[in-house]
């Protein structure tokens, strides 16, 4: 009798093998209700983030994927403290709402730190905005490099 081996569900780099499992409970726990909208934002984050580490460096390590993780979790508390503050700010007293643009700032840095560890700190190397209207579009006609001219600095 042969012997039967695992194989792996999808090739290395497949979307579905990297995400399969993080959609559930996994980033941010349960959100109070009227939230929903919070884990569609940070969800679309994460893959984001886990698309751009694969860019980087070609793979999503256990620990890159603990910091994509953390960056999400800081992200949806940034996120929720900005929601109690436009739901509650205005009746709440002045220490109450600066300790609420607090939160949404240590979390805003908290992710900064995550990202700049997976190495997301970075604008691309290219990055020239004119470029899209110079190449050829899908009709083989090219943006509007007739009217726009570059100006020299």
């Amino acid at each position: 009798m042969e012997a039967i081996t695992e194989k792996p569900h999808g090739n290395l780099g497949n979307r579905n093998r990297m995400t399969h499992g993080i959609r559930g409970w996994l980033t941010i726990g349960s959100l109070p209700k009227g939230a929903s909208y919070v884990r569609r934002i940070v969800g679309e984050f994460r893959r984001q983030i886990e698309s751009g580490v694969l860019t980087v460096s070609g793979e999503l390590t256990p620990y890159a994927s603990a910091l994509c993780q953390s960056a999400t979790r800081h992200e949806a508390r940034a996120l929720l403290a900005g929601r109690w503050m436009r739901q509650q700010g205005e009746g709440l007293p002045l220490s109450d709402r600066l300790a609420l643009l607090k939160a949404i700032a240590d979390a805003t840095d908290a992710r900064d730190r995550c990202l700049e560890k997976l190495g997301l700190n970075a604008m691309p190397k290219e990055s020239d905005p004119w470029k899209m209207l110079r190449t050829p579009q899908a009709n083989g006609h090219a943006g509007h490099t007739e009217a726009i001219t570059e100006q020299q600095p």
